[in-house]
């Protein structure tokens, strides 16, 4: 994986990523209030989708996200909470996503 080229883009989907008071706000933990934490979560979804998506992947561990979420060192808190495995949604590899999950069970 090339994760420069991951990097790239998502500086390009998320044009405030280089500032550093919305990246504390981005990376900070998630409280117990869902209004507090949801539109956060939902933010890091949608754009590991759109990363899954441009690349092709068809299943991720949570690594490589945090790779990917990376700036500066800092990532984003609570994401290694997640046994995160995300398939995409190309029919055309549905037999390519059964072997990765084969592998990873």
């Amino acid at each position: 994986m090339d994760y420069g080229a991951v990097t790239e883009f998502v500086r390009c989907e998320v044009p405030d990523w280089g500032d550093d008071v919305m990246s504390a706000a981005r990376f900070k933990a998630f409280s117990g209030q869902r209004s507090d934490w949801e539109h956060k979560y939902v933010f890091r979804k949608e754009l590991i989708v759109k990363v899954t998506r441009r690349f092709g992947i068809l299943a991720v561990n949570v690594a490589e996200v945090k790779e990917w979420l990376s700036r500066g060192g800092l990532t984003p808190l609570c994401i290694d909470h997640d046994d995160l495995i995300l398939i995409s949604s190309l029919k055309d590899r549905a037999s390519q996503a059964i072997k990765e999950l084969s592998k990873s069970s």
